[in-house]
């Protein structure tokens, strides 16, 4: 987003001319674009203006959950820095660090954690990140779930724990983890 179009948003906004959190046609509000387009500075004027860092989309998809599609961790620090919910869970029921353990995205883990994210937290088919990150193949992100303590032996609502769903994915890289 161009810096002509930040100052006439933010200025829409405080003249009342627009809706803090308004949705576009794409259900999106404007701390949302602001997510996509990885623009820190008006995503922090736009929360300072009392935008909600919680916003769902129609899709499902969170603020938090729109920044760790970018691996963005100076907007995600910026979310939780303002409130956002760090167990609120996106589209297929993923919660920030699912999300993060899906990706691959260690850094954005080790963060969350840091930050308090609950370790355990079940997706909609009681699966952990642990869990996801294996049946994503994702080995790094596995192991960093390990190394923070994370139990091996959870079962989804399926009885499959992480190891099982690392035999289905067959990744040499995860079955070491096992």
């Amino acid at each position: 987003m161009e810096a002509g179009q930040q100052a006439l948003l933010v200025e829409a906004i405080r003249s009342g001319q627009t809706g803090i959190d308004e949705r576009d046609g794409d259900d999106q509000t404007p701390l949302m674009v602001a997510i996509v387009y990885g623009d820190a500075a008006l995503a922090a004027t736009l929360l300072a203006l009392g935008a909600d860092g919680d916003a769902k989309s129609s899709d499902g998809e969170t603020c938090l959950s729109r920044a760790i599609d970018r691996a963005d961790l100076d907007l995600i620090a910026l979310l939780l820095d303002n409130g956002a919910d760090i167990e609120l869970a996106s589209a297929g029921c993923h919660t920030p660090l699912a999300l993060a353990a899906v990706r691959g995205h260690v850094d954005i883990i080790d963060y969350l954690l840091g930050r308090g994210a609950n370790i355990e937290a079940r997706g909609e088919m009681d699966e952990t990140p642990l869990i996801e990150a294996c049946l994503f193949g994702q080995a790094e992100a596995a192991a960093a779930l390990l190394g923070h303590g994370a139990d091996r032996s959870a079962r989804d609502a399926f009885g499959r724990s992480a190891r099982d769903a690392t035999v289905e994915h067959g990744d040499p890289a995860l079955l070491m983890l096992f």
